[in-house]
């Protein structure tokens, strides 16, 4: 396998990858795979062009969307507001409210449990997929150092060619009748 090779099969497990970026509002660049969604994993590129998982914050992107993050994860995206709308909450005279509004609370927890569930999953399968691709890497390079090293003589320049000297015809036949005895 020549170095051309390989470095074409390490470009090609890549070659699929389906990256996107924006900036925050404080300019720092974020990227992510696939199309921005719950659940997706984002990455914060720092000056020198080194990834890291996203903090655990609200992130405000350029174009006012919010996305909120939990362990490199996108747990929501707010579109940017237009007008923002003030919402007063009615107190409910009785308890058949408060336990009404708990029960809506606890749907959602169990609602939230089960999408971080989904993200763990697909953050391992994310990972295996990275995995894989690094020991395919591995096994390439490998490959490469396994092979031996091949020495070519440098070609002999013409120029400096041994001429046998130039025999007489007394000579040539004397050379042809001792072999032919």
């Amino acid at each position: 396998m020549t170095k051309l090779n390989a470095f074409a099969k390490i470009k090609a497990l890549f070659a699929n990858e389906n990256f996107n970026d924006a900036k925050l509002a404080d300019g720092t660049l974020i990227q992510w795979e696939g199309e921005l969604g719950e659940g997706t994993a984002i990455m914060v590129i720092d000056t020198d062009g080194n990834t890291t998982p996203a903090p655990d914050a609200t992130h405000e992107l350029t174009d006012g969307t919010l996305v909120t993050t939990v362990g490199g994860l996108v747990t929501m995206i707010e579109p940017k507001s237009e007008v923002e709308v003030e919402v007063e909450m009615e107190v409910a005279p009785d308890m058949a409210a408060y336990e009404e509004r708990m029960m809506a609370c606890e749907k959602k927890i169990a609602d939230m449990e089960t999408k971080m569930s989904e993200m763990f999953t697909a953050v391992e399968l994310a990972s295996a997929s990275v995995d894989s691709k690094f020991n395919e890497i591995k096994e390439i390079v490998e490959t490469i150092a396994e092979e031996p090293i091949v020495e070519v003589e440098a070609p002999k320049n013409s120029t400096f060619k041994k001429v046998k000297p130039k025999q007489s015809a007394a000579d040539r036949i004397a050379e042809w009748k001792k072999s032919n005895i």
